[in-house]
């Protein structure tokens, strides 16, 4: 992946999330979304980048909506890898992934409970290891554990897993008030992005994906492209990065050219 954004002249910025990794954590009282926006403007700012790409993974699309509805002008496109909108209304679209229907069926029925389960979620994957972690994670999905036996890929998973719950760090806190942000009804934000081309891309055997409702998704946001790929799960992006990274690289090229015409 990196050869090929060096080849593709492109710059790649990863901002970590407060609460993650050794970063500050969040205030109790702090409105997980709108940190995540300010401290991304205040970085690119800091940057000096105007108006850019936006690549989200996962569950993380909230916070690309959400940047997107308090500053219309710094996103140029949207690509979700593995990511999804939720349904009008603040319906999500959740598949049989045992991990993210646990922490939805929690965060939206007993949302004063979330905040143990995460702590006991940490505390096992400190406990068994990141590499253990991962394979309980994975464990619906073969093509995401046929990544664990690559060593080069696994070191790569596992230093992500460290990032929320390694020898020194506890993202307990930070994903907890995430989670629950995300069952409220978001979907005003979601709309904020019809003046952006959105591209989704889907990977097949995501067993938190609820493939049935894409129709709906298509249908309620009708600016949005989805492509579902084969052979892939939730680790998208390492699966399928020879065909997403130029589809980065091209929509960062366009911001790019804007920028220099403006």
């Amino acid at each position: 992946m990196i050869r090929s954004a060096f080849e593709h002249n492109l710059r790649v910025i990863c901002p970590i999330r407060g609460g993650y990794g050794h970063s500050d954590d969040l205030k109790p009282s702090a409105d997980p979304l709108g940190t995540a926006s300010g401290d991304t403007l205040f970085l690119l700012k800091r940057l000096g980048m105007a108006r850019l790409p936006y690549v989200v993974q996962g569950t993380d699309f909230p916070f690309a909506s959400d940047l997107i509805a308090r500053h219309p002008d710094v996103v140029s496109d949207l690509i979700g890898v593995g990511a999804r909108p939720c349904l009008p209304g603040g319906q999500s679209v959740v598949g049989v992934g045992r991990w993210q229907r646990f922490f939805v069926s929690t965060a939206r029925h007993a949302p004063h409970l979330v905040q143990f389960a995460s702590n006991a979620v940490m505390a096992m994957c400190k406990q068994i290891g990141p590499e253990a972690m991962l394979r309980q994670l994975c464990r619906d999905s073969p093509s995401d554990l046929a990544l664990l036996e690559v060593d080069e890929m696994k070191q790569v998973l596992v230093a992500n897993i460290s990032l929320m719950a390694g020898k020194s760090t506890n993202a307990a806190r930070a994903f907890t008030m995430e989670y629950v942000a995300f069952q409220k009804d978001w979907s005003d934000q979601v709309m904020a992005t019809r003046h952006v081309p959105v591209r989704i891309f889907l990977g097949k055997e995501d067993p938190t994906m609820d493939f049935s409702a894409l129709s709906r998704l298509a249908t309620a946001y009708p600016w949005m492209e989805f492509d579902v790929m084969g052979q892939a799960g939730l680790a998208l992006m390492f699966q399928k990065h020879k065909e997403l990274v130029p589809v980065i690289a091209e929509a960062a090229a366009r911001a790019g050219a804007v920028a220099s015409r403006n």
